[in-house]
């Protein structure tokens, strides 16, 4: 810290209390991937698992109001 001409000036990282490594990006950066490829994952998997003989929302079952 330096005392110039009644002004304070305080370098970054002594503010900061720390460095600006950027490591705190590719946790976030790393994790949200993981998040991704893990949910796709469960997505698929219960897509290509998933039993086919439940009905299926057409108008062919319908009866017609007018007969």
């Amino acid at each position: 810290m330096r005392d110039e001409d009644k002004e304070i000036h305080i370098e970054t990282d002594e503010v900061r209390g720390g460095q600006s490594s950027g490591v705190v990006r590719w946790v976030l950066l790393i994790g949200t991937l993981v998040a991704i490829v893990l949910l796709s994952i469960v997505w698929m998997t219960g897509a290509a698992t998933s039993v086919d003989d439940e009905a299926v929302g057409d108008v062919s079952g319908q009866v017609d109001p007018t007969e």
